[in-house]
C-alpha cells in the first residue's frame, strides 16, 4: 500500500509537491463540473457521456484526449484505497468547491476509506496580497500547508451529498439555499455556490423570490 495520493482538480501543483518532498501518487481529477450540464443521474456512464459531450461538442477539446483524462482519474480514484492517506488540495472558487464536493459525495460511499480523508483548503497565504489558487504556491510555500491538514468529517461529507445532489438538479432553489445558509462545514462552498449562482441563466419568472434577493 503507498502512502499518500494527493488529489487536485488540475496538474499545477503535481511539480511543486515533489520538489517539496511531499511524496506520494499525484491525481488529476479535473473535469470542470462548474460548466455546462452535470445531469442528476447516479448512472455513471450516462454522466460521464453528458461530460463527454460538453467538453467536446461546446469547448472544443480532442475526444481522444478528454476520453484518456476521464478514464484516467476514474480508474485512479477506484483505486485510491491502495493508499494509506488521501489528501484533497482545494482552494475557494466554484471550480475547486464543485470538484471538491463531487469528491466527497463519491467518498461517502466508500466507508472503508472515512478515515483516511484529509483536506487542505485554503483561499489565502501569509504574504501573498492576491490569492488566487494553490498554483501560486512555491514549494516551500505548498509544504508549510501540509501541517494544516485536517480530517474530512461526516458533517463535511453529508454536505458533499447534498451539496452535489443540489448542484445537479434541474432547478436552482436547493442550490440557493444551501448558499444562503453560509456558515457550512466546508468554509467557503457558500461562497462559491452564490458565485456559480450569478452565473445561471434565470429570470424572476423562474426563481422565487428568496433566490432573487440572495443573488441581488
Amino acid at each position: 500500500m503507498n502512502a499518500t495520493l494527493h488529489i487536485r482538480c488540475g496538474s499545477d501543483i503535481r511539480q511543486g509537491l515533489l520538489d517539496a518532498g511531499l511524496a506520494g501518487d499525484f491525481l488529476e481529477y479535473a473535469d470542470p463540473v462548474c460548466r455546462g450540464w452535470t445531469p442528476a443521474t447516479r448512472e455513471a456512464a450516462s454522466f460521464r457521456a453528458a461530460r463527454l459531450d460538453y467538453l467536446v461538442g461546446v469547448l472544443g477539446e480532442d475526444r481522444d484526449t478528454t476520453n484518456a483524462a476521464l478514464d484516467a482519474a476514474e480508474t485512479g480514484l477506484a483505486k485510491a484505497d491502495h493508499h494509506e492517506r488521501i489528501v484533497l488540495w482545494f482552494e475557494h472558487d466554484i471550480y475547486d468547491q464543485a470538484v471538491l464536493i463531487r469528491l466527497l459525495d463519491h467518498f461517502d460511499r466508500r466507508p472503508a476509506l472515512y478515515e483516511r480523508l484529509f483536506m487542505i483548503t485554503t483561499d489565502r497565504f501569509p504574504g501573498i496580497v492576491r490569492f488566487n489558487g494553490l498554483g501560486q504556491l512555491s514549494p516551500r510555500q505548498l509544504k508549510s500547508l501540509w501541517d494544516s491538514a485536517t480530517p474530512v468529517t461526516a458533517e463535511q461529507r453529508t454536505l458533499g451529498v447534498t451539496a452535489w445532489q443540489a448542484f445537479r438538479a434541474d432547478r436552482p432553489e436547493a442550490l440557493a439555499a444551501l448558499a444562503a445558509q453560509g456558515d457550512l462545514a466546508l468554509p467557503f462552498l457558500a461562497r462559491a455556490l452564490k458565485r456559480h449562482l450569478q452565473d445561471l441563466p434565470w429570470t424572476r419568472l423562474v426563481c422565487p423570490e428568496e433566490v432573487v434577493h440572495l443573488l441581488s
